[in-house]
């Protein structure tokens, strides 16, 4: 027997009423999986090491002379949004080598394997992990009296130079990162006149 007018309109009315419930709950899971997906491709976007360089000049304790290097920090994640969703700044693995030139560009040593000291973790070595709002430091030269030697962490020997001006050429390695920077620096008969410039 077939279904009179009004049940076949019920049935009708009951399939498109699940129909849409269903439609519902799927653009509502939809949602939600999007929503899950967000920080984590965030994370992968905006999370990896961004590193930033400056000069500083640091007195050894106990009188032991003056040492020039470079300052290397991870920087802060700082939007506002990119916090919110929690995405945070990675550790880098950092590594580092140098040339230094004098003024005429001769090369005075090429290829110096920098030994970069992280203090808040009381490690040195030839690689440094830079946590996020600290700062890896990586030491160039350095003067004591009127002598001035350049920091090989592969020597227990350090090279003397003398007095004049030079440039160090760095390259700073942090993953697939490679930054490569140039900085200036003269080299004086006592510590107070040795300097980055």
């Amino acid at each position: 027997m077939a279904p009179t007018g009004t049940a076949q309109k019920r049935t009708e009315a009951v399939h498109f009423t699940v129909d849409t419930a269903l439609a519902i709950v799927g653009i509502v899971l939809g949602l939600v999986a999007i929503a899950m997906a967000v920080p984590p491709m965030f994370q992968m976007l905006y999370g990896r090491p961004q590193l930033e360089f400056a000069t500083d000049e640091v007195h050894v304790a106990d009188g032991a002379g003056k040492v020039l290097l470079i300052a290397i920090t991870n920087k802060k994640t700082e939007n506002r949004f990119l916090q919110m969703i929690g995405v945070e700044r990675e550790i880098g693995n950092v590594l580092a080598y140098f040339n230094i030139q004098d003024e005429t560009h001769n090369f005075i040593a090429k290829d110096i394997s920098g030994l970069l000291t992280f203090s808040s973790a009381l490690e040195s070595g030839f690689s440094a992990r830079a946590l996020p709002l600290f700062t890896v430091g990586l030491p160039i030269v350095l003067i004591h009296g009127s002598e001035a030697a350049i920091l090989d962490a592969r020597s227990d020997r350090s090279r003397t130079i003398g007095e004049g001006y030079y440039s160090a050429n760095i390259t700073i390695i942090c993953g697939e990162q490679i930054h490569n920077i140039t900085k200036n620096f003269k080299v004086g008969n006592a510590e107070h006149l040795t300097s980055w410039i």
